[in-house]
């Protein structure tokens, strides 16, 4: 039983203490707080009936108590907010945070976050931990891409993307491992297309005739090789026509190329001929674009109509696909159709490098056309010039007999040393003559 204990305070006041034993074991002094005894009386029947519930005898301990259990809670759930990561904050966090040495950083942050946003964030993956993450979920990613029929080269550029972001937060001691290293990629089909020299003579005859813009630039693409952000943003300030080179330092609005590097290009004299002629039609000089959009003025569209219209006149074709309609529809007999690619200015670039190939350039002279940084791409266009020499070859005459008349290497060294009935000597080679003799 508890009881009550009185003490006379300093202003001459008496303070009512209640001393109980806790529902712990505990010996506790609460100050009541009454006026007089018998309210200290009733606060420690208060007191006594909340302990024998199993409960703290002082009602604001147990309040005391509730407030800081929750304050712990609180402070752990933050604290575990904090260290948990999820893989969208990570990937918010690269584009955000991600430094490289890049010609135009900003852009390679906008193209990573696009390839995350459209193929990695799913919403299987993208609120889980990273630090949960394992292989296992990678590869489901993977075969959920598969699944919804993104093509091997989406696929593996996703699989790449992410494995750089997780490279990335372990530099930065965000994450322990990359659960992306070991998942296999698709291998892509690396086919490249490129049109055949007859294909380019018949579009820049048939643009001739009826499309005027669009001659110099099929000219330009086939005779450069330049990307179709590059040829949109070419100035007339970047040909050098007495050194007969053009120097390609800019794509779309983007003060660099792809690689970062600009790439001094040789003027072919057939093209020196085609721009001249351009130029003094459009009076064009000095940082004027030379390939404008007809219809504004201004360079043209990079992104318009998908190309799959044959009247796609301002899309991201910029008419090619009429031009190759109208090329084909005037087609001889006996004549191969043009093809219709799905990148048709980009097999622009491959047809340039393959023509190279064909004329014996090397690696190097192909990688340093195309303003490559590696061999690695240069060398499927010489694949390709193999081909194409292996098609040359099997059309060489078949010459002479499939097999020798002679049964054996001995009948031939016998037919050497005494001649033919009719007296005439076999040439041997020579290891087989001193080997007879």
């Amino acid at each position: 039983m508890g009881h009550i204990v009185t003490r006379e305070l300093k202003n001459g006041k008496v303070a009512y203490y209640a001393q109980y034993t806790e529902h712990d074991g505990r010996r506790a002094s609460k100050a009541t707080k009454a006026k007089d005894g018998d309210g200290a009386q009733k606060w420690l029947a208060r007191a006594e009936t909340r302990v024998a519930a199993g409960l703290p005898g002082d009602p604001k301990a147990e309040a005391r108590a509730k407030g800081e259990a929750e304050r712990t809670r609180k402070d752990a759930e933050e604290a575990a907010s904090k260290a948990r990561l999820t893989l969208r904050q990570l990937c918010e966090k690269f584009k955000a945070e991600y430094q490289a040495d890049v010609a135009d950083l900003p852009h390679y942050r906008r193209q990573a976050w696009s390839v995350l946003k459209c193929h990695v964030l799913n919403p299987k993956i993208a609120d889980r931990d990273v630090n949960e993450l394992r292989r296992v979920d990678i590869v489901n990613l993977r075969d959920d891409l598969k699944n919804n029929d993104r093509s091997a080269f989406i696929i593996s550029r996703a699989l790449r993307q992410l494995g750089r972001v997780f490279n990335w937060a372990i530099e930065k001691e965000l994450i322990r491992e990359n659960p992306a290293a070991r998942v296999k990629k698709p291998k892509t089909g690396g086919s490249i297309t490129f049109y055949t020299s007859a294909e380019v003579a018949r579009l820049l005859a048939w643009t001739a005739e009826n499309d005027s813009e669009l001659h110099p630039i099929i000219a330009f693409a086939f005779y450069t090789g330049c990307r179709r952000g590059e040829i949109a943003a070419v100035q007339w300030s970047d040909i050098d026509w007495a050194g007969g080179r053009i120097i390609i330092q800019r794509s779309w609005t983007r003060n660099a190329r792809k690689s970062g590097k600009p790439v001094m290009l040789s003027l072919h004299p057939h093209l020196h001929s085609i721009l001249d002629a351009y130029q003094k039609r459009t009076k064009g000089e000095g940082n004027a674009i030379v390939f404008p959009d007809p219809a504004t003025g201004e360079m043209r569209r990079k992104y318009g109509l998908r190309a799959t219209s044959t009247t796609d006149k301002i899309g991201s074709t910029w008419g090619l696909f009429e031009a190759i309609a109208g090329a084909n529809a005037e087609k001889k007999d006996g004549e191969q159709a043009i093809r219709k690619f799905r990148f048709p200015w980009h097999s622009f670039r491959h047809t340039h490098a393959t023509n190279l190939a064909e004329n014996g350039a090397g690696l190097t002279a192909i990688r340093d056309a195309l303003g490559q940084s590696t061999l690695h791409m240069a060398a499927n266009y010489t694949h390709l010039a193999a081909e194409h020499t292996r098609q040359h070859v099997a059309k060489m005459p078949s010459l002479g007999p499939i097999a020798p008349t002679v049964a054996s290497l001995d009948e031939a060294r016998r037919k050497r040393r005494s001649g033919d009935e009719n007296g005439t000597a076999y040439a041997v080679a020579e290891p087989y003559a001193k080997e007879a003799t």
